[in-house]
């Protein structure tokens, strides 16, 4: 071989091998500069250089390298970032990983390995070890597993090394853009029962117990391994499935998070979170906490304790916690017992005594020998039962939710003889209730099932009428719907007629007699299946293909279709169905003119556009109008403001591409649009936009649009909003009057802001009507007098645009929205006349802007003859005026002197209300229904606040900080939606509220048990007038076979007349007996 040519092989074959098998391994004489990284053999994660967000500092650190979301996982120099991005990282000469600035001469950090290593390497777990011998063949002589920073991976180790005295633990980082140790660290404290704490310093925020059963996490697919032995004490978690990866760490905030990737990091556990009773020793030591226990407040005690000051726990002050109620009373050999407190999160396990492998009667007995003893539970353990006794505080108990990482056991606590018994006999008491609650709940279901069977038999028969009615529709080929079932006939009746012999021409098959395979359908529902699918050319006549061209054909079908719809008024006349026939009336060319008397319509017949005179006005305007009902309605008008005088008006594209309404001298103009690009068409679209179009066929696109420049109505699908990107604003004007669609004094805007609302004005500033965006996910709005849905609303705010637009559920249905010359904003619907589905009426109870001022609160439905009361912890600023009904000054804070910043003041809930003015309200997104609420109370200013977060989710939060105006009672209706509001309240009115509302859930209990007790007595009384209507009816049957005369006779009658029962006699042999021939000698 060609020597040259073996050394560039070899050559050539070694820098392969180096390019690309060493992108995750450092040795001795490489380094790594800012921009080079690392990348572990699968490509899971990446090491290098990075700075975090709006921080100018570079640190070395370890973050996915697959997920498009930046996520740093551990971090090397997190407390010496480095300026600039000259920083290099490489092997020193005793093989210790070490980070250099630019000079080489500064150590910025470095490992402490006592060993010598020969490479480091980024490993598929997230994992940087030191290994030692070639190729890592000696073994890991250091891993950053072992110093992690404020994340925990699966399979790392949260623990003591009891061997070397290393403890791994996490720690937050001091901010989103600091990665510096911060106050916030998760710990696993080491006693006889290990357990996880969350601290902040060396306060205790959280703590997890050594999970003694299985552990799982309920709703992803991971588990927990805990081990405690001689020689280490650690907690770790393994993924089930490791394709999508999970990570646990604790962020600037105190938040112990589980987060998994699935497009996107959705968070499924976070402490503390919104449950009440997450935070350590909530309710004191000997306290109880459960959320769901039926009362105003998550804190009780433990049995056999009270409050330690009851006027402090009605301030919700729980820090003093609880004491025996009866401390003469011995608990020590004196006929004490124990009390279960069922699935309860055991107390802090800091100075327990941990007994192995007894039974549950064996730890009661040993718990009950030592009259220290306070509780007691017992648990199967890896490796078999543990019994777990306490002997001093028992603090941080609370009521268990199934929810991953907690684990509830029954805790038994120690009480006296005189508790034992009182409890014993109100367990006898709640058994009898239930009992009676049982009885009820059974009685109510059965009638139940009586009302759902009947309305269900109800609905079949209906079925049934709907289906024979559809048979008989059948049978009638052209017959219109209405005139064969109702027998009802008008000029429509014709028109479906004439659809039907369309439709027979265009697919060459008789209606009567038409079959097909799939369905049952006849050719009407065949062809509008054809036409919804998309699938219309199916339906053409083979012999037709070819012979005309396919969009007449279609539009020959599209005729046929529209002419036999199921209502008459859906139906066009015959008149419109011969204009569509016969021209192309959907679009404007630069040689063609609209002059008064024609129009434009819109390919599907919906809308039409022309010249128009309103009402008894003798002024032409050019509009668009609906095109297919009897009621001439006008949702968009072009010359509004510059009407013509006359009839001779003309509608053309001019030669640089715009519309233009001249008069009848075609010298002056009335109006024209402002487009700078050249348009070939204009074209009127079904959805009521005009649109100017360049290119043949409108494929250049849309230049210009009327939905663009709206006048009193807003359509389908029309935005209502601002366009960032041009400056341009949509919005509503009314007319001037019925006769006059000048532009009015009403407007509807909407209004930029953090959160943007609906405003209807009168004049340029006077606010008549608000609506707050809507925040929840967005629901079909149904119309409260009418049948079924009708409309979807959408919201939308980014940096291009932000708007809002509507759409219609089923498009069949003409709904519009307007704003009338009175101020008034308008929703109908056509069907046969419009009708007006909801209104926004001047001076109606609560509908109008700050109705009850400021910090008031509208309702009309209070029970009282006044629909105006302040919010929580507010009062009128005016008694009299209030009085006079006159609430324009609002509400005034009832404790002017008392503080609301740190006082123990709280928030009261006004439910579904709507929320007040955001135009000067903040909004913050991602944060928790708890989070929202600390983020207001850490601020004093903060007078309220609101939350779309649902159980432990992160959705959109708003807080006011000034006047809280407009502020009512929701009544659910579109286009409204309400929401829970906090109002902030001084600590007086907070503990009044909460006393008050004891009261009114006594009440409630009186009410609904004697509602229970009339329906039962009820239904009794039912059941016996159905029985002695049985019984009464039995016994006049009873009575008439009674009346029936019949002959009795003897036995020795009947032994003479059968010759004593003889065979001969026998007849046969019944289920009764034998039967026998008698002769009566009369």
């Amino acid at each position: 071989m060609n020597p040259e040519k073996w050394v560039f092989n070899l050559l050539l074959s070694f820098l392969f091998f180096r390019i690309c098998t060493s992108i995750d391994t450092l040795t001795p004489n490489q380094s790594i500069k800012d921009g080079n990284v690392l990348v572990s053999s699968g490509e899971t994660f990446a090491l290098g250089f990075f700075s975090p967000e709006n921080s100018s500092r570079r640190y070395v650190g370890i973050w996915y390298n697959k997920i498009p979301e930046h996520t740093v996982i551990w971090v090397a120099n997190r407390n010496r970032g480095i300026k600039g991005t000259s920083g290099v990282l490489s092997l020193n000469w005793d093989g210790n990983l070490v980070i250099y600035d630019n000079t080489r001469n500064s150590t910025v950090w470095q490992t402490n390995a006592s060993a010598v290593s020969y490479l480091a390497r980024l490993l598929d777990s997230g994992n940087l070890v030191l290994l030692q011998g070639d190729r890592g063949s000696g073994g890991g002589v250091w891993q950053s597993f072992d110093y992690p920073t404020n994340t925990v991976l699966p399979n790392m180790k949260l623990g003591l090394d009891r061997r070397t005295g290393l403890e791994r633990f996490l720690t937050s980082w001091k901010s989103r853009d600091d990665p510096n140790t911060g106050e916030y660290s998760f710990r696993l404290e080491l006693n006889e029962l290990p357990q996880l704490i969350l601290f902040k310093g060396s306060n205790r925020m959280w703590r997890m117990p050594t999970l003694l059963g299985s552990a799982k996490a309920e709703d992803m697919a991971s588990s927990i391994t805990q081990v405690n032995n001689c020689d280490e004490a650690y907690s770790s978690y393994t993924l089930i499935n490791a394709s999508n990866p999970l990570r646990i760490f604790v962020n600037e905030l105190g938040y112990l998070k589980m987060v998994q990737w699935v497009g996107r990091w959705v968070e499924f556990y976070s402490v503390p979170g919104d449950h009440q009773c997450v935070a350590y020793g909530r309710c004191g030591a000997y306290g109880f906490c459960d959320p769901n226990n039926g009362q105003d407040f998550e804190c009780t005690c433990l049995p056999g304790y009270e409050p330690r000051s009851t006027e402090e726990w009605n301030l919700r002050d729980t820090s003093g916690g609880c004491i025996k109620k009866r401390k003469e009373l011995s608990m020590c050999g004196n006929r004490e017992g124990f009390v279960k407190v069922a699935d309860a999160k055991i107390p802090d396990t800091s100075k327990t005594h941990v007994r192995m492998n007894l039974s549950m009667h064996e730890c009661k007995d040993e718990c009950s020998r030592n009259c220290s003893c306070l509780a007691y539970t017992i648990a199967e353990g890896r490796v078999g039962a543990i019994c777990i006794t306490w002997y001093e505080n028992l603090m941080d108990v609370k009521s268990y939710v199934r929810r991953f990482l907690d684990g509830g056991l029954d805790l038994y606590v120690r009480v006296d003889a005189v508790e034992l018994a009182q409890r014993r006999k109100s367990r006898r008491l709640k058994q009898k209730k239930v009992v009676v609650v049982v009885t009820s709940v059974v009685l109510t279901s059965l009638l139940f099932i009586i009302l759902v069977g009947w309305l269900v038999m109800k609905k079949r028969r209906r079925e049934t009428n709907i289906k024979q009615d559809y048979i008989m529709l059948n049978k009638h080929g052209y017959m219109a719907p209405e005139y064969a079932i109702d027998g009802l006939f008008s000029t429509k009746s014709d028109i479906f007629s004439f659809g039907v012999i369309v439709l027979e021409i265009m697919s060459g098959k008789r209606n009567r007699k038409f079959h097909h395979a799939d369905h049952d359908l006849n050719l009407l529902g065949h062809a509008w299946k054809l036409w919804m699918d998309g699938k219309a050319f199916e339906l053409i006549d083979p012999v037709m293909e070819g012979s005309f061209p396919m969009s007449k054909v279609l539009r020959c079908l599209q005729i046929g279709l529209l002419c036999v719809q199921k209502s008459p008024e859906d139906r066009p006349t015959m008149s419109s169905v011969v204009v569509i026939i016969c021209t192309s009336i959907d679009t404007l060319t630069p040689n063609q003119s609209i002059i008064d008397g024609d129009v434009l319509v819109s390919s599907g017949g919906t809308v039409a556009l022309g010249f128009f005179r309103p009402g008894n006005s003798g002024r032409t305007y050019v509009g668009i109008w609906y095109n297919k009902i009897s009621e001439q309605t006008f949702v968009w008008v072009a010359n509004r403001d510059r009407p013509i005088n006359g009839t001779f008006g003309v509608l053309s594209l001019n030669r640089d591409g715009n519309l233009v309404i001249y008069d009848n001298t075609r010298n002056f103009t009335v109006w024209h649009t402002n487009v700078s690009a050249v348009a070939y068409s204009a074209r009127l679209l079904d959805s009521g936009n005009l649109v100017l179009c360049q290119g043949d066929g409108g494929s250049g696109g849309i230049v210009w649009q009327s939905f663009d420049h709206p006048t009193n109505t807003l359509l389908p699908n029309m935005k209502l909003g601002w366009n960032r990107r041009t400056g341009l604003e949509r919005f509503l004007t009314s007319w001037k009057s019925t006769d006059d669609p000048s532009t009015g004094e009403n407007s509807l805007r909407l209004e930029l802001n953090e959160l943007p609302q609906l405003i209807l004005f009168k004049g340029a500033s006077s606010r008549v009507w608000r609506l707050p965006t809507r925040l929840k996910r967005q629901r079909s709005a149904k119309a409260e007098d009418m049948a079924g849905s009708i409309f979807n609303g959408t919201v939308v705010n980014n940096l291009d645009e932000v708007y809002t637009s509507y759409t219609l559920i089923n498009a069949s249905n003409l709904s519009t929205m307007f704003v009338d010359e009175l101020g008034t904003l308008k929703m109908v619907t056509w069907v046969g006349k419009w009708v007006e589905f909801y209104s926004v009426v001047r001076g109606a109870q609560c509908v109008a802007y700050g109705r009850c001022g400021a910090y008031g609160y509208c309702n009309p439905n209070n029970g009282q003859d006044f629909e105006c009361t302040c919010l929580p912890g507010y009062e009128p600023r005016s008694a009299e005026e209030w009085n006079l009904r006159d609430a324009s000054d609002g509400c005034i804070k009832k404790r002017e002197e008392l503080s609301m910043c740190k006082n123990g003041e709280g928030f009261v809930k006004v439910e579904n209300a709507k929320i007040p003015d955001t135009s000067k309200a903040r909004v913050w997104m991602g944060l928790s229904a708890h989070e929202c609420k600390d983020e207001c109370l850490r601020n004093c200013s903060c007078l309220a606040y609101t939350s779309t977060a649902e159980g432990g989710a992160r959705a959109i939060c708003v807080t006011w900080y000034e006047n809280l105006m407009d502020v009512r009672r929701y009544v659910r209706r579109f286009p409204e939606d309400g929401l829970d509001l906090f109002v902030r309240v001084d600590a007086v009115e907070l503990a009044q509220r909460r006393k008050s509302r004891r009261l009114k859930q006594r009440k409630v209990a009186v009410v609904v048990t004697s509602v229970v007790l009339a329906s039962v007595l009820f239904i009794i009384l039912v059941g016996w007038l159905v029985m002695k209507k049985r019984r009464r009816g039995i016994d006049i049957q009873d009575s008439d076979e009674e009346s029936v005369e019949l002959p009795i006779f003897d036995m020795v009658t009947l032994a003479e007349a059968t010759n004593n029962f003889s065979d001969t006699n026998k007849i046969g042999k019944g289920g009764f007996g034998s039967v026998y021939k008698v002769i009566f000698i009369l």
